[in-house]
């Protein structure tokens, strides 16, 4: 008898629970009537016959001031969501992975949020809160995506918000104002098609996982006013090659692993450089009288030291390196193994080094006691469009690869300053 008195409670409990629950629906959206009587939308259902989705002014006479957390995610159907006059709060986790999702569209009368070009921001236009991850973006019938797009931030936004651009796949950013000073939490987590960029120069702070993911990324350079980096802030950034910090690591609070890591690991292949203590060339070596942009880099870690020199010439950049074997190569592009033979044109002896012309890059390789230096130019832009693609398909041409046209003045002015840094260092 007492067995059946508990389970007779356990079902009660239970029905009166999935009443509640069912109770609190409206449009597919749960909601919940807070201590205060103001309404937070908890949860939403997705229907696949359902693409327009709006947040009402109130529900049941109360208002609703407030999407939480996983609110309005996940939702593949999705392609517009329209918020009501009455929303004041909207939380990091509230909106995030709808992945068909074109725009966003904010009533006029609301006082903290307002929409541009489909994005949601907050009134002042000051934070960017959410990109809407299917915008400009083309799907076929099975839901895959068809192609990328790109995005310019606006002027006068200081702070993309957490989960900004949380897995918005196809989208490259292709301008951060410098009116940007914050980068939070996961802003950029798996943004996959983001590609180098050049950071604000008033960034203070990139947050945990900010660009975790993101393994097109390959060269940053983070300036001098930053002043935390949050923990593994470039996780599984596995592209990425070198990251130049303005300002001395010392100076900086760098949270555990932010730097790129792969499958967990701190990346040692990764050079990450921060302002050296001294300018080598002051001393030891000699650039062209014309060079400018003069920058000197030292890397941060003790047990592979290196040291990274790169400037500017004649509307090309140029870098050098000295370092120990272990953390070379330095720039992937440089190594002939890594270019492949075929993309080789010659090799010819210079001042006490080798020079390596390839179909789009120079490269100047001089070993000494103390490293490895290396200078190289990379003038890719310069190919046609379709010369890439051409290059790796098979044809009945077996020709060598040859050096374009326009790359004739720029190989003789590498070469100059191939020469002049070789006979310095030999």
């Amino acid at each position: 008898m007492k067995q059946r008195t508990l389970l007779l409670f356990f079902l009660i409990t239970v029905c009166i629970l999935l009443f509640a629950a069912c109770g609190n629906t409206k449009d597919g959206m749960n909601y919940e009537v807070r201590d205060d009587g103001t309404v937070a939308i908890t949860g939403y259902t997705d229907k696949t016959t359902v693409t327009e989705l709006t947040v009402p002014d109130e529900i049941d006479g109360k208002p609703v001031t407030v999407i939480a957390d996983f609110g309005i995610c996940n939702a593949e159907s999705l392609t517009k969501i329209t918020i009501g006059k009455n929303v004041k709060e909207i939380q990091s986790w509230s909106m995030t992975n709808n992945q068909h999702l074109v725009e966003f569209v904010v009533d006029p009368a609301n006082d903290y949020f307002t929409t541009s070009e489909g994005a949601l921001f907050s009134k002042d236009m000051k934070t960017l809160y959410y990109y809407p991850c299917g915008r400009n973006i083309v799907f076929d019938r099975f839901g895959i995506a068809q192609n990328e797009t790109t995005y310019e931030i606006p002027e006068g936004v200081e702070t993309i918000a957490a989960k900004a651009f949380y897995k918005c796949y196809y989208v490259n950013i292709t301008s951060f104002p410098d009116s940007i000073t914050r980068i939070e939490e996961k802003a950029f987590h798996r943004a996959s098609a983001l590609q180098n960029f050049e950071m604000p120069k008033n960034l203070t702070y990139i947050g945990k996982d900010a660009f975790a993911y993101d393994e097109k990324l390959t060269n940053l350079t983070i300036p001098a006013s930053i002043e935390e980096i949050g923990e593994y802030a470039f996780f599984n950034c596995t592209g990425m090659k070198r990251i130049f910090l303005q300002k001395s690591a010392s100076d900086i609070v760098l949270n555990n692993k932010w730097q790129p890591t792969s499958k967990g690991k701190i990346m040692t292949s990764c050079l990450i450089g921060e302002p050296a203590q001294a300018n080598p060339s002051e001393n030891e070596l000699k650039f062209p009288s014309k060079a400018t942009n003069l920058q000197y880099y030292s890397s941060i870690d003790e047990k592979n030291p290196a040291v990274l020199v790169s400037f500017d010439l004649e509307g090309r950049h140029y870098e050098f390196a000295s370092a120990s074997e272990k953390v070379l190569p330095l720039n992937d592009r440089g190594d002939v193994l890594d270019i492949g033979e075929e993309h080789l044109i010659e090799t010819e002896d210079l001042a006490g080094g080798k020079l390596f012309t390839y179909d789009s890059i120079f490269s100047y390789v001089i070993q000494l006691d103390g490293g490895v230096f290396h200078l190289y130019a990379d003038f890719s832009d310069l190919l046609p469009a379709d010369s890439e693609d051409a290059a790796d398909d098979e044809t009945e041409d077996d020709s060598a690869p040859v050096l374009i046209d326009a790359a004739a003045p720029i190989k003789e002015s590498f070469t100059a300053a191939a020469k002049q840094l070789g006979e310095q260092l030999s």
